[in-house]
């Protein structure tokens, strides 16, 4: 799945892959455009989500929105994933409140960089960032649905 924020040319990507193998996986990218000079990469994997329906609705900010922030909606057991791209900055930017940070690259010599970062809760779930450029990002925002367990006996 592609799910992006994109305007003049700055671009937040989240890619998903379904039941993936078990263990310690590559996370291989190829066929990258000549022009794409500040591209950066995460990599993070979830248990226990739906194999069917697996992500809810992707919230986004375009390049230059204001502020870096979104609402998704969770449900009880949910995660929400952001990222965040800012450019042009030489101050690592901070996630906001309930946001754990599970990426940070700084690419481009510094002035660059690409975060990720999970969030739980259940209803509106703000996912926010403090970016050293506030003018030079983009923020995209997704729910991971979790799977609902039946076990022997229970009723759905």
């Amino acid at each position: 799945m592609l799910f992006r924020s994109c305007a003049n040319c700055n671009t937040v990507v989240l890619w998903g892959l379904a039941n993936p193998a078990r263990g310690t996986n590559p996370v291989q990218v190829s066929n990258i455009p000549a022009g794409y000079s500040e591209l950066g990469g995460g990599s993070v994997s979830f248990t226990g989500v739906a194999q069917t329906s697996s992500t809810g609705t992707l919230a986004s900010v375009p390049y230059g929105g204001s502020p870096a922030s979104v609402d998704i909606t969770l449900a009880s057991g949910d995660m929400g994933v952001a990222i965040l791209y800012t450019g042009v900055s030489a101050t690592n930017p901070t996630p906001g409140a309930g946001v754990t940070e599970r990426t940070s690259l700084n690419t481009n010599g510094g002035v660059t960089y690409h975060e990720m970062g999970t969030a739980t809760g259940s209803g509106t779930v703000t996912m926010s960032w403090t970016p050293g450029n506030s003018t030079d990002k983009a923020l995209a925002a997704i729910p991971i649905k979790a799977a609902s367990t039946c076990t022997a006996g229970s009723t759905v």
